[in-house]
């Protein structure tokens, strides 16, 4: 049986460097979904997001 995907609330005044310290301390088995405001100052870049796929697929995620 598949299990739910953990949900991560992301603030708009989180950087990119807490999103990787959140994924590094979830169990290495959880999926994640990041759930992220308009503005988000974390994810406002392209290499934001490259820069967050590698560090979740490193961390199995």
């Amino acid at each position: 049986m598949k299990t739910l995907a953990k949900l991560l609330y992301v603030e708009a005044d989180e950087e990119i460097t807490d999103l990787v310290d959140r994924l590094r301390d979830l169990s290495l088995e959880d999926e994640v979904t990041f759930v992220v405001p308009e503005r988000a100052r974390a994810l406002q870049s392209a290499m934001s997001f490259r820069l967050l796929k590698r560090y979740a697929d490193s961390y199995g995620k």
